[in-house]
Order: C-alpha cells, then sequence, then structure tokens
C-alpha cells in the first residue's frame, strides 16, 4: 500500500513469448477457463480454444452474419462457457453476439451508436461505453434492450484543468471513451483512455469513488495528449475514435479475481497494481527494447500477458518480486 508522500514501489518484468510455435495474428482477447486458454484473434476473425499449447477447437470465420466476426474488439465467457462476442457490421457500427461453446448463435443486438468498452456482468447483462449517448456506460441485455445507463460525462477540464475549458465542447465524447471491468460483485470499473481517471460504481450505477492517476510517470503523455501530432505525442501509443487523434493515457483495465487488485496499463507502457478502494499497490515495468504495448491479459495463475502494437506475438512477463526467505536468511 502506497504512504502518502512516498514514491511508489515499481518491479521490473523480464519477458518470454507466451505461445511458442503458435502463429496468431492481432489477439484481441484472452481468457482462462480451467484448463483451457480462449483466444480472441481480430484479424483471423475467431476464438481459439488452447491446451498443453496446442489449438483444440475454433469457432467463427470471416463475416457479418450470425456466428461469423468482423474484426472482434474484446469477448468475454460465462460460465456455461458461452461467448459474448464484441465486433463491427459497418463503418462505425457495433455488434454484440451471443454464442454457445459450439459457435451456435444464441442472442445478439447492434448498439445503439458507436461504442468502446465491453464487459459482461453475473447476471449475463452487456455493458458498453456509450458517451454519445450522454452516459459513458449503457447497460443491455443479451436481446439489445437498454436496461440502464449511467455515468456523467467527464469534462476535460475537471481533470486537466480551467485552461483547457474551451476544449470541453469538442473533446468531451472522445475523453469519456473508457475500458470496463467488472468486479466479483458487479461492481463496474472505469478507466478513461484520454483522462488520468479511474471511476467505481456499484451495480445499481451509484458512483463509489472518483481516482485521479496522479503518478509522475504519466506527466509526459498528458502533456503529448494536448499537443498532437508533435514529436513528443508519437511517442505514445495513439488512437481515434472521435476524429481526434491523441496519445492513450490509460490502455486498459483489468480485475484481478484471486487477490481482488485491478491493473491498469498506462499509457507510458507500465502497470499499476491498485487495491479495491483505489489505492496504489506497486507498479510494474517490462523491461524491453523498442516498440509500445497496446494490449495486455491476465491468466488465472496471475500471469500477465502482454501483446505489442503491430506484433502478433505475445510475451509473458516474469515480474522480479523481492525473494522474502532470501532477505529473512540475510538478517
Amino acid at each position: 500500500m502506497q504512504v502518502p508522500g512516498e514514491e511508489i514501489i515499481t518491479y521490473p518484468a523480464d519477458l518470454s513469448e507466451a505461445f511458442p510455435g503458435l502463429k496468431l495474428a492481432e489477439i484481441a482477447g484472452l481468457i482462462q477457463k480451467g484448463d483451457s486458454t480462449f483466444i480472441l484473434e481480430s484479424y483471423n476473425h475467431r476464438i481459439l480454444a488452447i491446451k498443453d499449447g496446442k489449438i483444440v477447437h475454433q469457432i467463427g470465420g470471416i463475416g457479418q452474419g450470425k456466428g461469423e466476426f468482423y474484426y472482434p474488439r474484446d469477448f468475454a465467457i460465462d460460465n456455461k462457457i458461452n461467448f459474448y462476442v464484441f465486433d463491427f457490421v459497418g463503418r462505425g457500427i457495433n455488434r454484440v453476439q451471443c454464442l454457445d461453446p459450439g459457435g451456435k448463435y444464441l442472442a445478439g443486438f447492434n448498439a445503439e451508436s458507436r461504442a468502446w468498452g465491453f464487459a459482461v456482468d453475473s447476471s449475463y447483462h452487456v455493458l458498453l461505453g456509450t458517451p454519445t449517448l450522454k452516459v459513458v456506460v449503457t447497460e443491455y441485455d443479451t436481446l439489445g434492450k437498454r436496461l440502464a445507463g449511467f455515468g456523467k460525462l467527464v469534462l476535460p477540464s475537471e481533470i486537466y484543468g480551467d485552461k483547457y475549458e474551451s476544449s470541453d465542447k469538442y473533446y468531451t465524447i472522445p475523453m469519456n471513451r473508457v475500458n470496463i471491468a467488472v468486479d466479483k460483485d458487479d461492481n463496474v470499473w472505469l478507466s478513461f483512455l484520454f483522462m488520468p481517471l479511474v471511476l467505481k460504481y456499484d451495480k445499481k450505477g451509484n458512483l463509489l469513488f472518483k481516482k485521479v492517476i496522479d503518478l509522475p510517470g504519466l506527466e509526459p503523455v498528458k502533456k503529448a495528449l494536448w499537443k498532437p501530432g508533435s514529436k513528443e505525442a508519437k511517442d505514445y501509443l495513439s488512437m481515434n475514435l472521435d476524429g481526434i487523434q491523441m496519445p492513450v493515457i490509460i490502455k486498459d483495465i483489468i480485475y484481478n479475481e484471486s487477490q481482488s487488485t485491478f491493473y491498469l496499463l498506462l499509457g507510458n507502457d507500465t502497470i499499476l497494481v491498485m487495491s479495491p478502494t483505489g489505492e496504489y499497490r506497486y507498479l510494474i515495468k517490462p523491461l524491453f527494447a523498442g516498440g509500445t504495448i497496446e494490449k495486455f491479459f491476465l491468466l488465472g495463475t496471475g500471469e500477465i500477458i502482454v501483446r505489442f502494437f503491430y506484433h502478433p506475438e505475445c510475451y509473458r512477463l516474469k515480474v522480479r518480486y523481492p525473494d522474502k526467505n532470501k532477505k529473512l536468511e540475510e538478517k
């Protein structure tokens, strides 16, 4: 746990190839269930089931029909191994499909507006990031019926200061693009792509806390955000979701159920571990030469997998945690 005024502990992490021998294309999602690892391949438009390092099953295929995928962005799996896939059916139009373990279409719907951010809760309700609907998140059933909407849009000037108040009109929608994670109690965690901000809501949509990520290592990314096209901005992963190209401040958020902690992939390629109450635990810094991390995933073992921008390979992180036994021997 971080003590006020104390520098947060950072652990380095070495990289090793995660799936040697497998040729994978643009992994968009990775979930471990039992002894199987399920991988969502965006560029190959499919879901793979892997056991003992071998592909044992696959579903999907390119297309926009039922049970087909078109550059899928994310997915979820329930306890019955039904798949929920978030993909595209046209320019700016998102779709959610629910499929059984064999890939048979069960239900689905097209999103009301261009969405970013996807999760499924324990009631099999779909959560989508929808700032164009004037709320940060909208909740749907698997047929697309709107059940609830929550999260007041955050003005950029609330986070970056009054000097950016003139940008509120044009930047509010893109800066309210989020990634979504759901914990074991169905609390909803939101990390903002273009603001150093994390919000936590209960399952009824009540705000539990608001956390501004104030780590010094994020300052260069935040400054680059307001200099699009600059040399500084080119040093970081950038995205254009609403007609404005900006460096990403928080790339993704993952819930670690075994430890009840949350992992944030930050724009400076470090991973921040947070407690359920929003306290900083520690940072993980992957050791690599060149490139920028685009996505990260968490296995049931607690291992972190990362994928670099424009690289098909994924890498396991071996975090250099301190050897407690060695420290005791030295004493």
